[in-house]
């Protein structure tokens, strides 16, 4: 069996996977059974003998091409990794903004004493979280232990535990009228794209705050522009974009009541150990049984 590493990854964790008896090369070897990727392979049609690729992040919508949703090969995903560094993203943006560190820092290189009066706390605050499935359920949890109600939309049945009240899809502008912060936390799938839009931005109170740390064009940028212009909604933190990098163009690096952070909610030094666990134990079952967690399903997209 033989292991394409398509990522950064040390001469010690070659040699954490090597200890499963597989041989392991880096880069690009189309006689490759499993793929250890970030978030694409070039020419899959390439490989002859591959079985499974596993993705080192949770969004999978880069790699999912029509190609691989035809064959047979097995898709997994790092579900669980970026939980708690995501989560605490989330909330990060949350705080800056609700305490106005946006305008603070920005004070402190002009040398301005500058009080921010409409400093708030979150104690007390509705949370809304758009994609309750693991990350979505640590953002909750989070929230909970700053004193907020959370509402969650997921196409489960099943209630996280930190959701204090979870609604289908159906019910998403029930949820935005509701929220002082609405948390998008959703992967990019045919049926997520473009999800918030105008009507969405209409529905949320004008107070509220959009966070968006789940994927860039599930949210329809250009009424995001709008809505934060013309006082719809009250602000925004976004991790992630439609196209990235932001175009300088963007609208959204001068205003004022926006934070923009570079993509980078899930990186921190764990994360490679996380990553890796991920996969070796994955990699310990397949060769065992050929059963795999994490699986995607092709169809749905996560």
């Amino acid at each position: 069996m033989k292991v394409a590493v398509l990522r950064d990854i040390s001469e010690k964790e070659i040699a954490q996977i090597r200890a499963f008896g597989v041989d392991v090369v880096k880069d690009n070897d189309y006689s490759a059974d499993i793929i250890f990727c970030r978030d694409r392979v070039e020419n899959v049609g390439k490989y002859k003998n591959l079985k499974w690729i596993h993705g080192s992040f949770v969004g999978v919508d880069k790699f999912l091409t029509d190609e691989i949703k035809r064959s047979d090969i097995l898709i997994t995903n790092s579900k669980g990794a970026y939980n708690s560094t995501v989560s605490e993203h989330a909330l990060a943006l949350m705080l800056a903004i609700n305490r106005g560190l946006n305008i603070a820092i920005p004070a402190q290189q002009k040398k301005e004493w500058t009080k921010f009066e409409e400093a708030d706390e979150l104690y007390g605050k509705k949370v809304g979280i758009v994609g309750s499935g693991d990350i979505g359920s640590s953002i909750a949890r989070l929230c909970k232990a700053f004193g907020c109600k959370t509402f969650g939309m997921s196409r489960s049945n099943k209630k996280p535990r930190p959701i204090d009240i979870l609604v289908p899809k159906s019910r998403l502008h029930d949820l935005l009228k509701e929220s002082d912060y609405v948390v998008v936390s959703l992967p990019l799938t045919p049926e997520t794209k473009h999800l918030i839009g105008k009507k969405e931005f209409t529905a949320m109170k004008k107070t509220s705050v959009l966070i968006n740390i789940g994927r860039g064009q599930v949210i329809d940028e250009k009424e995001l522009v709008k809505a934060l212009k013309n006082g719809k909604i009250a602000g925004a933190g976004l991790d992630v974009f439609e196209e990235e990098p932001l175009s300088v163009s963007s609208e959204l690096w001068s205003m004022k009541n926006v934070i923009i952070t570079a993509h980078y909610a899930g990186y921190t030094p764990q994360l490679n150990s996380r990553l890796m666990d991920i996969f070796c134990t994955n990699l310990r079952e397949f060769l065992k049984t050929g059963k795999l967690s994490n699986a995607i399903d092709k169809k749905k997209g996560y």
